[in-house]
């Protein structure tokens, strides 16, 4: 993020992964952004961040639920999970 320094972690996994009500997180360090974006690829547009992996997944799925929320009021269709895995990430 622009103005922001901060100290950067020697343990950066390039990818991981986890999943929320089916839908599947993606984490991965950004450079550019000097943080860890974590995004749902099922869902267009959702995506979020986090100064460590683990509140990048947080701040997922938090973003996927008012995703969801979103779309189910608006009466959108909701995508079907990319992924079923229900377990957790480990780093």
């Amino acid at each position: 993020m622009p103005g922001r320094t901060r100290k950067r972690s020697s343990r950066r996994p390039s990818r991981e992964r986890d999943s929320f009500e089916g839908y599947q997180i993606v984490v991965k360090w950004s450079e550019e952004d000097e943080c860890y974006l974590a995004h749902a690829p099922a869902l267009q547009g959702c995506i979020t961040h986090g100064s460590t992996p683990e509140e990048a997944i947080a701040n997922g799925r938090e973003a996927v639920a008012l995703w969801l929320k979103e779309a189910r009021d608006r009466g959108e269709p909701i995508p079907k999970p990319i992924c079923s895995y229900s377990g957790r990430m480990t780093l």
